[in-house]
């Protein structure tokens, strides 16, 4: 009987999952003595940290940012009106 697994442990994480679980390039697998059960050599491969550092800057004036206008949420729902969480948004 075939199944379907969703992995979803991120992008750091999926691959180790995925490499624990047998499913990865075999001589790595077999160098860390996991028994390979599914030959997929791109797993774990090109991965890529995106650092990206959160910025703070001080307006000198009251009333030139949404912050300050209580603009935010409008905006939000705008702009970003398909991925937005609390706390970050983007496209």
């Amino acid at each position: 009987m075939g199944r379907e697994v969703l992995d979803s442990a991120g992008a750091f994480n999926s691959p180790q999952l995925l490499e624990l679980s047998g499913i990865g390039q075999p001589e790595r697998l077999r160098n860390l003595g996991i028994e390979v059960r599914h030959e997929l050599p791109g797993v774990g491969e090109n991965l890529r940290d995106h650092y990206v550092p959160r910025t703070r800057w001080l307006v000198g004036k009251k009333g030139i940012t949404f912050n300050d206008r209580g603009q935010v949420s409008a905006w939000r729902s705008r702009c970003c009106s398909t991925r937005c969480s609390g706390r970050a948004c983007w496209r």
